[in-house]
């Protein structure tokens, strides 16, 4: 049982992942650079990107609680991270 609760110990720790040292424009951001924020993986980050294609850039962080299946917490902890700048041509 030990072996299992450090096993897990191990995973989450290195799941753990530090929050990036300066905001990510989501508007320009990759699904690389989106994959730096808390609570955004593979899948959220290319939630983000579809989104942006689909409506055009972001206007306001606000825009991102039309993430699916994104919680109150979640969207809370992530809108620290993240700016909404146009993109410059």
């Amino acid at each position: 049982m030990r072996k299992l609760w450090l096993t897990l110990a191990l995973v989450a720790s290195l799941a753990a992942k530090d929050p990036p040292r300066a905001p990510i424009n989501v508007n320009t951001a990759t699904a690389q650079q989106l994959q730096q924020l808390p609570g955004i993986g593979p899948t959220r980050a290319a939630q983000i990107i579809r989104l942006r294609e689909k409506n055009g850039p972001f206007r306001s962080v606000e825009e991102l609680r039309a993430i699916p299946r994104l919680s109150e917490k979640q969207f809370q902890q992530l809108k620290r991270y993240v700016t909404v700048q146009s993109p410059t041509k």
